[in-house]
């Protein structure tokens, strides 16, 4: 895949000059409390108000009702038995949709700028074991190609020098103390300052730390009337696996140096037993940990099962300009294509006289990236241990045991993807 050229009429960028479609999650700026000491490795925020009045506020504003409904965790929406109710939100969903996947998402120059680009416009939410690595090296990729386009500005530009200045910042959680520092801001608030100017970020942590960050959501959740103005936002895409797929390919990607060569049903007996000496980032890896990246404040964490469920689900149809799967990757990208120009392959570098190797642009592929190491060293000697690709029986009921959420929110996730294709059009095809 090749980046395409980057749409830069407009040097000027306003809500009303460039609004976009994107759909607001309330909650996602409501959960930023008080920092607590990171030394011990204990929570990053204390606690909001009550919690299940705190969760049955957020179902009322975004499902619907008072709060008491029922839910039906799969869709995200109440239970009901009136068709009349279903399909109004269904339809709503579709409008949301189409806003955000039907509008072309182009990154945009900073005000009276021909060579930067404005901060925030586009993150991608990295799930550990879910292909984000490979996207991230996509993106990274087409970047490169788009700093070798031509700037606007003759004056700027030389065959020595990239053309454009496009921040990129990556942040992801399994770099630990650098995490920490990140999110405490120990370290004079570099990063945190580095990452609310980049334009494109790569961010493998939960969802509720983005405000830290300077990366603030607003959203049409589809009840805004036609005429009403759109809001800001930024285009935002994560990609979602299959638990058992996802776990199983965490514990063969880190058996030893997180989960110490042990086998992994072992280790559930001990972490149902709270008797787990393993490091609680390895922990959290094995158990709801796409839910749990998907919550919109610390606070959800100590919500019910069905409350944190509810609000996963909702934040994936509602927070992202579009989902992707694993199982799914060729569609997934042809959406990225599609939905982000500066991302696809068809076009080509123009209107610049000169050809060097600098300047010139290379093809992106998305590349099988991560895979599990050739040698786990659990073997005798240090030598590899030998792992099936998939879990026995026996396993995979105990990793479905222990990721009944990430299974739920899964499921609404396939059906939300099909719902993705047919917006688009990818059905057909």
């Amino acid at each position: 895949m090749t980046t395409t050229m980057m749409d830069q009429s407009s040097n000027k960028k306003t809500a009303k000059q460039q609004p976009r479609s994107l759909v607001v999650v309330a909650c996602v700026a409501l959960g930023l409390v008080a920092f607590i000491a990171l030394s011990n490795g204990d929570s990053l925020y204390t606690s909001s108000s009550n919690i299940v009045a705190s969760n049955r506020a957020f179902a009322a504003r975004h499902l619907g009702g008072d709060g008491n409904d029922d839910v039906d965790i799969q869709s995200g929406t109440k239970q009901t038995n009136n068709e009349d109710e279903e399909k109004e939100e269904q339809e709503r969903l579709v409008k949301a949709m189409k806003a955000r996947m039907l509008t072309t998402h182009k990154l945009d120059l900073e005000a009276e700028s021909s060579v930067r680009y404005s901060p925030n416009q586009f993150l991608h939410l990295h799930h550990m074991k879910t292909g984000g690595t490979s996207m991230d090296q996509l993106i990274r990729c087409s970047l490169e190609n788009a700093r070798r386009l031509p700037s606007q500005d003759e004056s700027k530009s030389t065959a020595k020098s990239p053309r454009m200045e496009l921040p990129y910042k990556s942040l992801h959680e399994c770099s630990a103390k650098r995490w920490q520092s990140c999110v405490a801001g120990t370290d004079g608030g570099r990063c945190q300052n580095d990452a609310a100017a980049s334009t494109i970020m790569s961010y493998c942590a939960p969802l509720r730390y983005l405000p830290t960050f300077g990366w603030n959501q607003r959203f049409d959740d589809g009840t805004l009337d036609d005429e009403a103005e759109a809001v800001d936002g930024f285009g935002a895409v994560t990609v979602l696996r299959n638990p058992v797929e996802r776990v199983w390919s965490m514990y063969r990607f880190q058996t030893k140096n997180c989960y110490e060569c042990r086998p992994l049903l072992d280790i559930y007996k001990e972490m149902d037993a709270g008797t787990s000496g393993l490091r609680e980032m390895c922990q959290l890896q094995l158990s709801n940990h796409q839910v749990a990246n998907l919550l919109s404040t610390e606070s959800s964490l100590n919500a019910s099962d069905d409350e944190k469920v509810v609000e996963a689900i909702h934040n994936m149809k509602y927070f992202f300009t579009m989902i992707g799967l694993t199982e799914e990757l060729p569609a997934t990208v042809q959406m990225l294509d599609s939905i982000f120009p500066w991302l696809n392959d068809t076009t080509k570098l123009v209107d610049y006289p000169v050809d060097t190797e600098q300047n010139r642009i290379r093809t992106c592929t998305l590349p099988h990236a991560n895979a599990s190491p050739r040698n786990n060293r659990c073997g005798p000697g240090n030598t590899h241990m030998a792992l099936p690709d998939h879990p026995d029986a026996k396993t995979k009921k105990a990793i479905e045991e222990h990721n009944k959420l990430d299974m739920e929110l899964y499921q609404a996730a396939v059906k939300h993807f099909k719902l993705q294709k047919e917006v688009m059009g990818l059905d057909k095809k």
